[in-house]
């Protein structure tokens, strides 16, 4: 560097970065958080667990139709799509995953329900996503890999 020779001291400038440790440890964290989620899906799934046994117990949110007399009588008067209990059980169940949290059944005469039969009237057994619970699901998500915090 050329010294002005007007200049008795040469002037020195140093400039430090402070807290690129630190940056670097949160965006690791991020990273981490963001690629292993299952916290922020453990608490997704409660909440799908609890929306969907409210809609079982509400019959589809009053969207199912009423049983046919028939049916009625061979069941005793039971709710809709609930003899064993099977159906409505394997629906209040997540199944967590490292990429997704889900909710849905195999229990194979599930789909008779969810599209109906010849015989059989639509009784969809698995809640649709609400917009309520996508931008709860996105704000959990967002909240665990931005703070650590669901």
């Amino acid at each position: 560097m050329d010294v002005d020779p007007g200049l008795e001291h040469p002037v020195n400038v140093d400039v430090y970065a402070k807290g690129v440790d630190l940056a670097a440890r949160h965006v690791g964290d991020l990273g981490r958080r963001a690629a292993k989620p299952r916290r922020a899906f453990e608490r997704i799934g409660r909440e799908m667990e609890k929306q969907e046994a409210a809609y079982f117990r509400s019959e589809g949110a009053g969207s199912w139709p009423p049983l046919s007399i028939e049916t009625e009588e061979l069941k005793s008067g039971s709710q809709p799509l609930v003899a064993s209990g099977r159906l409505r059980e394997s629906l209040l169940r997540v199944r967590i995953g490292p990429e997704a949290v889900s909710l849905g059944t195999e229990v194979p005469y599930a789909r008779f329900h969810q599209y109906g039969t010849r015989y059989a009237p639509k009784r969809p057994p698995v809640m649709p996503a609400s917009p309520r619970l996508r931008r709860s699901a996105r704000e959990t998500i967002a909240r665990y890999v931005v703070e650590g915090k669901t």
